[in-house]
């Protein structure tokens, strides 16, 4: 994912819940530490699968927004 592209084209990109999310399953993912809330958050989920439709539609919405401008 080219998260310079995200940054510069996704609306509202620093105050979204959904980079928030991508952030923390990507986090989860790579084996880093997260919080325990968020630990009870995404419990019970597919990780992987919930990070790939999550970061489909975030590059998405930055590329629609992108050929908008």
């Amino acid at each position: 994912m080219d998260w310079n592209f995200i940054e510069e084209n996704y609306p509202n990109y620093y105050s979204c819940d959904l980079i928030l999310l991508s952030d923390i399953l990507r986090r989860k993912v790579d084996g880093e530490q997260i919080s325990n809330n968020d630990e009870k958050l995404i419990s019970g989920w597919d990780i992987k699968k919930v990070l790939t439709n999550l970061e489909e539609e975030i590059f998405l919405k930055a590329f629609i927004n992108k050929s908008k401008k």
